[in-house]
């Protein structure tokens, strides 16, 4: 069956689910339905334009087209032969095929994937007498395949690469953060991007620093990338997308809250200075080389969100006894803050010795992480959970 014309997928990370149901409904898409790892919006071509270039906390924006039913790969390649993919693809342009199977039927997830890339080829053997070529770095056109027990969806990618890719960070350095889940953070953590400071605790990379200044001047994430694939798609509309982008544009501002990212390496700082000038926001950041256990605020009240080294990706001598070191400068010189941070070491979180007001379970790659809030005020204060 059919289904292309109806809806959009949008996916993100796992636990970001509402908040990208507030950005969407914040860049003026009332109709939002949150589903597992996403959500799923009505279709448009502007609704394609806008996510992909607008959203912070999306990774893909997906174009459901076909559905039906199949338990074996005679069935999955056959039904795949019938379908009439001329529509959407022309013979001379490349493409590629990601997959996500949960299924009895399927338990090869990349042979699956295979049979349906056959079916595309064979297709256009018996249309054009040539087949479309495979490309997997930026081919012209992205096909997705998912298949849950019997049920297959193929849907077009209109992204292309994880529209994480902002980019700008284009130097090496251990363990960055994902620039959505940098993103989820901010606003996880409800910072007012109008007016409050914000510190950038162990910037490393510089990402969260660079989001949080593409978010408080009002930069589309994505304003500055060029490759996606819907441009390659035969129904692409040059002008809307141009209109979409050119009013993204105009909605940046000049004027943003201080936003400071410190750290004690000096490559660190060398690099995230490299990345914001590509990103385009080197006036909104100020990056310090400072160990952040000397660093002092000029502000009575903002919001540091630290990313602090696991002991996993990142070795260091004594885990804990930084975590506890981080828990002494909050509570020393960050009175009258928030404060955020995420770690998947559960034993280390717990030397930060602060009562957290609130706890989401996020994904950085594939480790499970905490991500705690506190409200740093001078003395004890009732109504906080001991964690």
């Amino acid at each position: 069956m059919e289904v292309f014309g109806k809806e959009l997928i949008i996916t993100t990370l796992s636990g970001l689910e509402k908040v990208l149901v507030k950005e969407l409904q914040l860049l003026g898409i009332r109709e939002v339905e949150e589903i597992k790892r996403g959500v799923k919006i009505p279709y448009s071509l502007e609704n394609i334009y806008l996510t992909n270039l607008a959203c912070r906390v999306a990774l893909k924006v997906f174009v459901p087209v076909y559905t039906f039913e199949a338990k074996t790969t005679e069935e999955l390649y056959s039904q795949a032969l019938r379908l009439p993919w001329q529509k959407y693809q022309k013979v001379n342009q490349t493409f590629s095929i990601s997959n996500v199977v949960h299924s009895q039927f399927f338990t090869h997830s990349k042979f699956a994937a295979l049979k349906v890339k056959d079916a595309l080829c064979d297709a256009f053997r018996k249309s054009h007498n040539k087949r479309p070529n495979v490309e997997i770095k930026e081919p012209d056109v992205t096909w997705h395949l998912h298949i849950f027990e019997n049920k297959v969806t193929i849907l077009l990618d209109s992204s292309g690469y994880s529209l994480h890719k902002r980019g700008y960070r284009r130097l090496q350095h251990d363990a960055p953060i994902n620039e959505v889940l940098a993103c989820g953070l901010l606003y996880l953590s409800e910072w007012d991007a109008e007016f409050t400071p914000l510190i950038d605790g162990m910037t490393g990379s510089g990402t969260i620093a660079i989001e949080a200044a593409m978010m408080a001047s009002r930069m589309a994430p994505n304003l500055n990338r060029n490759y996606f694939s819907f441009k390659n798609w035969k129904n692409f509309d040059s002008k809307l997308f141009d209109a979409v982008r050119q009013d993204l544009m105009q909605k940046v501002r000049k004027k943003v809250p201080a936003i400071i990212g410190i750290d004690i390496s000096p490559r660190a700082i060398e690099i995230a200075n490299t990345h914001a000038r590509l990103a385009k926001v080197q006036k909104y950041v100020q990056l310090v080389k400072v160990d952040f256990i000397d660093y002092q605020p000029i502000s009575k009240k903002g919001l540091v969100l630290m990313n602090p080294p696991y002991g996993e990706r990142l070795e260091v001598k004594n885990v804990e006894k930084l975590y506890e070191f981080i828990g002494s400068t909050l509570k020393k010189s960050f009175t009258g803050w928030t404060a955020g941070m995420i770690s998947n070491n559960k034993e280390a979180i717990q030397q930060v010795g602060l009562n957290s007001k609130a706890t989401y379970h996020l994904m950085n790659g594939k480790l499970e992480c905490d991500f705690k809030l506190y409200e740093l005020f001078e003395g004890k204060k009732k109504g906080l959970v001991q964690e």
